[in-house]
């Protein structure tokens, strides 16, 4: 859960504001930071932060993304029965992932699988889910699948960024109104300049957190958006 921090007042995500209030609000919370970096993935849009400037059309802000559920199951099984032994070690990505967990109990172990892609409104029953991911991840676990247990059903929420020519990017920069970030110099929030994006990474956050993290800091540091998009090109892209 996503809360808002302004001094000592703390307002839960369902507290909305629209038009001038929000964009007030906004701009008078983010001036008393130095930086700001929105980074909180669909908590972006989902606690209403940028809702206005995301959905209405006369906006500028324009985020070229898909709010997309993604389930997960959590798999037990008994050691003596596992003969995947590589996934006690290391996670593994191959389309789906199969990650290890902490073990609980001395004689089981656990792994988490995922992640469905789904973009209606109604979700997958557990049972669905389950189905799914034994489909598109079987080769990765089988003996989980063939003698493991479901013992839980994890619901979160991806902020998918549009396919492009060299696939899909992460949404990194500085957050200001217009289309070609390079030649925009005014910002969303006009007193706070200071605001940054780092966001859309979809189903891809283990993969692209630290290098487009890195290069988001180096950015930042200097504050100069300019060098990072000179030898980088292709993170502008979402402005276009």
């Amino acid at each position: 859960k996503i809360c808002e921090y302004n001094g000592d007042q703390k307002a839960d995500v369902g507290d909305r504001a629209t038009g001038d209030d929000e964009l007030q609000r906004s701009s008078s919370r983010f001036s008393e930071f130095d930086t700001v970096v929105l980074a909180a993935g669909s908590g972006i849009l989902h606690n209403n932060m940028l809702q206005n400037h995301v959905q209405q059309s006369e906006s500028n802000i324009i985020l070229p993304v898909t709010l997309v559920r993604g389930q997960s199951v959590e798999l037990t099984m008994e050691k003596e029965h596992s003969n995947d032994a590589n996934i006690e070690q290391q996670a593994v990505l191959c389309g789906k992932y199969v990650s290890p967990l902490p073990h609980v109990d001395d004689n089981k172990k656990r792994v988490l699988i995922g992640a469905t892609h789904e973009y209606k409104a109604e979700a997958l029953t557990s049972d669905d889910v389950a189905d799914d991911l034994k489909k598109r991840s079987y080769d990765l676990a089988p003996s989980f699948w063939d003698g493991g247990k479901v013992e839980r059903v994890t619901t979160g929420w991806r902020m998918q960024s549009e396919r492009g020519t060299i696939g899909r990017v992460p949404i990194v920069g500085r957050l200001v109104e217009g289309k070609k970030g390079k030649d925009v110099e005014t910002s969303i929030y006009p007193s706070c300049s200071n605001t940054w994006v780092f966001s859309g990474l979809g189903s891809r956050g283990l993969i692209h957190h630290g290098i487009y993290g890195s290069i988001l800091a180096d950015a930042i540091l200097s504050n100069d958006e300019n060098a990072m998009l000179d030898k980088y090109p292709h993170i502008d892209w979402w402005r276009r």
